[in-house]
């Protein structure tokens, strides 16, 4: 649970402040989501770069378009797309209910760096926004009252995701895992097809890649 600290601004304006970054991503990210930068020693609040806005377009395009998102990324390094993800996702379950999200990396020690930006994310809110925590650790964030969640996974899990449901999944650097064709027959059945359900494969290019490479031409 979170200790609550003295208000200094109105209930009514947290409130309102509430309910726009529930429905307002770009707000939320650009007011509220920290992250460390290459730019600056600190934490400057999550401004959508170029590239970051391109891709937060085709989102909301096929989220209006089809109700959902299904997207894959060839992308380049230090583009900002990881992170995009990652606070999209923690949008979806620190400030929706009833979502379950997960992150797939090419490696254990790598999920736990990535996650890392949620965990920022988390600290980082004005308690007024921040949701409680029912459980919080390096692989897993659950917000109580809202049944929402994010928990990590890797690919060298052959079993990952298996017997779970997953409404907001994030697979990144997909080039590199080495046994990608059993982490798909694992991990795809998992996901859900409801409304607003959220599915984003992201990659630089690899040497070897051929799994990432042939499910992106054929997509």
């Amino acid at each position: 649970m979170v200790a609550r600290e003295p208000k200094t601004l109105p209930e009514a304006h947290w409130s309102r402040e509430l309910i726009r970054c529930q429905r307002d991503f770009p707000y939320l990210a650009s007011t509220y989501l920290k992250i460390k930068s290459r730019d600056k020693i600190g934490f400057p609040t999550l401004i959508l770069n170029p590239v970051q806005q391109f891709l937060w377009k085709r989102i909301v395009d096929q989220w209006h378009r089809t109700g959902k998102v299904r997207q894959i990324w060839g992308k380049a390094r230090q583009t900002g797309a990881s992170t995009l993800c990652r606070a999209l996702s923690f949008h979806q379950t620190a400030f929706r209910p009833h979502r379950n999200a997960m992150l797939i990396t090419h490696d254990e020690p790598t999920s736990y760096e990535l996650f890392d930006i949620d965990q920022t994310f988390y600290d980082a809110l004005p308690y007024q926004l921040r949701p409680a925590t029912k459980y919080r650790a390096k692989t897993r964030m659950v917000f109580d009252g809202l049944n929402s969640k994010t928990t990590l996974g890797h690919a060298l899990n052959v079993n990952v995701a298996a017997g779970q449901m997953v409404h907001i999944l994030h697979l990144t650097e997909a080039a590199r895992y080495r046994n990608a064709d059993e982490v798909q027959s694992s991990l795809f059945p998992a996901l859900s097809e409801a409304p607003d359900s959220i599915a984003i494969i992201e990659s630089t290019a690899v040497y070897g890649g051929t799994w990432f490479k042939e499910f992106a031409e054929a997509a």
